[in-house]
């Protein structure tokens, strides 16, 4: 539950207040599945409250318009007006006789009903959006962020990464859009832990794992515990061999700590060894660690976390093995190394990239034939 917390039972508070408390309460970045159930909760058990929480929805967003035109009536006239729109309450007993107070019958006009009708439709409307609609969580090129879910998982997410998220009592459900991101899940057997990404579904109870997605591939790799790997219509699948036991859903493959597995349109690879895991999660840490990788991966590994991108232009380059420890958000001190290699010139287009290439002397020393503009 948020800071903000529900309003009690029996509070007195007028029902536009709590409309404009919830309205805050569902908009802030720690709202909660708490949260919006407990808000579900409030708006469907009078159809004024749907009503007070439209309008406030509506009022917030002609707040943030420069043309709005506030009408030219004076407070008192405005309240006015409001009280001759409200329901015509009827006293159930003479007013010269004084007798046992009865509940006030209220006459309900057309308009009224139609009104009800059409609260009723928004709130079915809105108990879908609350309930169902998955919460989404992204950051920009070269920003990172940590996210808190309400069971004390962590989810941090790498540059320009996007995940939508989705807890019921059974379930805690991650969808990786785009991007990558560590996670570390809070143990809870009663309801799997699970991440849909490139086809493939991966599932945890208490564990820490990344996860990489790049256009034509997946790379899950376990950091603590283990997680099971299976196909996302897993759920499907067992539920077509006529048993809803997630015990009895198809298995592809089971990965421990310091191993990985690739997932790509052709399925979910081999578990491989790492020897090494620090690289894995150095982005943590705006930092990137490579080990005899070419330099056209490294090259486009900077451009993940920067605007301006550094464009390899040599294909004798492209294949040069790179190793070494780079501060993500700093390419100036990659372009200062690879200056070093011998006959290596770099300059900037239009756009502001930089472009890496070979000189003339250089090409032809190693043979190489290569347009260098």
């Amino acid at each position: 539950m948020t800071s903000h917390g529900p309003f009690p039972e029996d509070d007195l508070t007028p029902v536009s207040q709590q409309a404009a408390h919830w309205w805050v309460v569902l908009h802030d970045e720690s709202c909660t599945a708490e949260d919006r159930e407990a808000f579900a909760a409030w708006v469907k058990r009078a159809p004024d409250r749907v009503e007070a929480f439209l309008r406030q929805s509506i009022l917030s967003k002609a707040l943030k318009t420069s043309d709005i035109r506030w009408p030219d009536v004076s407070a008192a006239e405005l309240v006015r007006q409001a009280r001759s729109t409200s329901a015509e309450v009827i006293p159930a007993f003479p007013l010269a006789r004084v007798a046992q107070p009865r509940r006030p019958i209220f006459r309900w006009s057309t308009r009224m009903l139609m009104s009800a009708s059409l609260a009723t439709v928004f709130l079915v409307v809105l108990a879908v959006w609350v309930l169902i609609v998955p919460s989404r969580y992204e950051t920009d090129l070269g920003e990172q962020r940590s996210v808190l879910l309400d069971d004390g998982s962590i989810i941090m997410l790498n540059t320009s990464s996007q995940i939508e998220v989705k807890y019921t009592k059974e379930r805690r459900f991650v969808r990786l859009v785009r991007g990558e991101a560590l996670f570390e899940v809070a143990r809870d057997v009663a309801r799997p832990f699970d991440v849909a990404v490139g086809g493939a579904l991966v599932r945890a109870v208490g564990t820490q794992f990344n996860i990489d997605l790049r256009a034509d591939r997946a790379t899950v790799t376990v950091v603590e515990g283990r997680v099971k790997v299976m196909p996302e219509d897993a759920n499907a699948q067992g539920r077509a061999a006529g048993t809803n036991d997630p015990s009895a859903e198809p298995l592809t493959e089971m990965i421990v700590a310091a191993q990985r597995v690739i997932v790509t349109t052709s399925g979910v690879g081999e578990p491989e060894q790492i020897e090494d895991l620090a690289p894995v999660t150095a982005w943590t840490q705006r930092q990137l660690v490579f080990e005899n990788r070419p330099l056209a991966e490294v090259a486009a590994e900077f451009n993940r976390y920067n605007h301006r991108r550094i464009i390899i232009e040599s294909n004798a380059l492209q294949t040069q093995q790179v190793t070494g420890v780079f501060q993500a958000n700093d390419p100036a001190s990659f372009l200062a190394f690879i200056s070093g290699i011998p006959g290596v010139r770099i300059r900037a287009n239009d756009a502001g990239d930089h472009i890496v290439y070979l000189n003339s002397a250089a090409l032809i020393e190693t043979g190489t034939q290569e347009d260098t503009n």
